[in-house]
């Protein structure tokens, strides 16, 4: 599969908008290119951070810290990579830090999606990658979509990122799913839906963790609850 190098102005453009007075107003985009220069010292064009990947010790005590959560979402996760998986599109979640701690990937993308870092033990907050699917969504606590070039780092615009937030019982960020791809023939359109889509199983994961943690005690459903 060819592989477009991302614009040559990308870094630049990228720059101009992050440290331009108005960033914060022109969109949240803007805002979090700005956050992730201003903020974290970043560089669109720096190298590294590929390698930010923790330990299995470590990722094994960030999966249990997130008990119940990380329970309750594999088998929507696993719908939802059944749906998704065969074109090309790979399921992850990560803790409030960033750190993806479980994963779904089609064989044929495992060695390029490895490649860029995302993967089990990635490190993908705001802080490591800047603006990205996951730390945007976690930054922000509201589902986004980067496509691509809307990426802060021109190392990451080969993937179009959708992520959403998962919330617990008491109404915390608790996690992120998200759903990436590196495939060139997903469309924006197509991205959109998919993000709709990650957005309806964060939405499940949280319904079936709210009703595994009151266990035994009677729920009640307003009018307008699913």
């Amino acid at each position: 599969m060819n592989r477009e190098k991302p614009p040559v102005d990308h870094a630049e453009r990228v720059r101009s908008v992050a440290l331009s007075r108005s960033a914060a107003a022109q969109s949240s985009l803007a805002a979090s290119w700005a956050r992730s220069m201003k903020t974290y010292g970043l560089e669109p064009d720096a190298p590294g951070s590929r390698d930010a990947r923790l330990e299995a010790s470590e990722i094994g005590h960030r999966r249990d810290a997130l008990g119940r959560i990380l329970a309750t979402s594999a088998p929507v996760m696993d719908r939802l990579y059944a749906s998704l998986g065969l074109a090309g599109c790979s399921v992850f979640l990560s803790d409030t830090e960033g750190v993806v701690i479980d994963h779904r990937m089609p064989g044929g993308d495992d060695a390029m999606l490895r490649a860029a870092g995302l993967c089990e033990g990635g490190v993908w907050s705001e802080a490591v990658q800047g603006t990205n699917g996951i730390g945007t969504c976690i930054a922000e606590e509201r589902a986004v979509t980067i496509y691509r070039d809307q990426h802060f780092h021109d190392r990451n615009t080969v993937m179009a990122c959708m992520g959403a937030p998962v919330f617990d019982e008491h109404g915390a960020l608790v996690a992120v799913l998200d759903v990436s791809s590196c495939r060139d023939d997903l469309t924006q359109p197509f991205a959109t839906l998919i993000a709709q889509t990650v957005t309806d199983a964060a939405r499940q994961i949280e319904a079936d963790h709210f009703q595994s943690a009151f266990a035994g005690r009677r729920i009640l459903r307003g009018a307008g609850d699913g």
